[in-house]
């Protein structure tokens, strides 16, 4: 299965590899031509996605001229747009990778054991080497370190696992993420504190367990923040919205609120809106929707804080387990820099002409990807 999200967009930023620099883009018309060019494409493979429902797919992705390259993508979910955009993505890059010959998609529906099941098959099919967005930090250890000790190169992408015999681990520090975020909201509370809801991700995720336990860490050093609630919204808008409305109903005081997704934080600015209450501090995520509230807001004095979360990370991915299952040297882990979308900064990132369901800074020309790789290799 396949499903996609939108795509391509930058802030103007530079973005790091273990300290090193991976070079900025340029802000001129021919970049947000190419943008918008490759989100209409994206737009198309979503279609497509939809149409085909969940499960596994396999699809020829090269023309003639392939070097029968096979790379199997252990998908996450497509239950929120984010994550369909890097079904999209990746879909995408293969397709455009002449050397590749096939893409195998699976879908585990944030599901442990089907995406153990499913890499099982994709070890049983020989693939080159597999791409994998883990449903578990830890569940999956075994299986993906199997597929190493059976010659297939494991490259994982976004969600961190704790083994430390992978081929190459592609990722953002959600512990950081968790702490800057949880900071903010203490700082923008002051020395009296306040009360909180806090709006969680995927119960289980790796990404969500980073982000709180960071928050967490921060939260505990501070008594003066009193957590009133939390729930797992699954990142999603639709699952957030009624989950605010119920806290609203119930909590006649609600100081901030702790969101780990920019879908779910704009559900809450719309619950708030619609209960007549002021908008208080709220953590987002660079998620378009979210953004567009955000900067409608700020005549109104609303303030947040937005981490991006780039959905190229399986693009190099992509290109890492194509370099491995090749027999070339390729890093072990390649760590994305947190970059904060802050209030002097968030004109710069959002972009007013694309839909709501758009996440900016998500795709790299082939010439960043390969700095990048280049660069991480030469750091470790």
């Amino acid at each position: 299965m396949l499903n996609n999200r939108q795509g391509v967009r930058h802030a103007d930023m530079t973005w790091r590899t273990n300290g090193i620099s991976l070079g900025s883009e340029n802000r001129s018309k021919e970049w947000f031509s190419m943008k918008k060019t490759v989100f209409l494409l994206l737009t198309v493979l979503v279609a497509a996605t939809m149409a085909y429902g969940g499960g596994n797919s396999e699809k020829a992705t090269a023309p003639a001229a392939n070097k029968g390259i096979v790379i199997g993508f252990a998908g996450f979910f497509t239950g929120n747009s984010w994550n369909n955009q890097c079904f999209a993505s990746i879909e995408k890059a293969a397709a455009e990778d002449s050397e590749i010959e096939s893409l195998i998609v699976a879908n585990a529906d944030a599901n442990v054991e089907k995406q153990i099941a499913q890499i099982n098959d994709m070890v049983d099919k020989r693939v080159s080497a597999i791409v994998v967005m883990a449903a578990s930090d830890t569940a999956e250890n075994r299986v993906l370190e199997d597929a190493v000790k059976a010659g297939i190169p494991v490259v994982t992408a976004d969600h961190y696992v704790t083994s430390n015999n992978l081929t190459c681990q592609i990722y953002v520090d959600q512990l950081q993420w968790g702490r800057v975020t949880a900071q903010w909201l203490v700082d923008q509370l002051g020395a009296k504190g306040g009360k909180i809801v806090v709006l969680n991700g995927v119960a289980g995720n790796a990404d969500n367990n980073g982000r709180w336990g960071g928050a967490k860490e921060v939260f505990d050093k501070h008594p003066e923040i009193k957590i009133l609630a939390s729930a797992n919204a699954d990142w999603d808008q639709a699952k957030a919205q009624p989950v605010v409305a119920s806290w609203l109903a119930a909590y006649p005081q609600i100081d901030g609120v702790w969101s780990q997704g920019g879908a779910m934080t704009a559900a809450a600015m719309i619950e708030f809106q619609k209960a007549g209450r002021p908008l208080v501090p709220m953590v987002g995520e660079a998620y378009n929707g979210f953004m567009k509230l955000w900067i409608k807001n700020q005549p109104n004095g609303f303030s947040s804080i937005a981490p991006v979360q780039p959905n190229f990370d399986v693009q190099i991915a992509l290109e890492v387990a194509k370099r491995a299952a090749k027999g070339q040297p390729v890093p072990k882990k390649i760590s994305i820099p947190l970059v904060i979308t802050t209030d002097k900064t968030v004109a710069d990132t959002v972009v007013m002409d694309m839909p709501d369901d758009y996440w900016p800074i998500n795709w790299l020309p082939a010439a960043e990807i390969d700095k990048i790789i280049s660069q991480a290799m030469s750091a470790q």
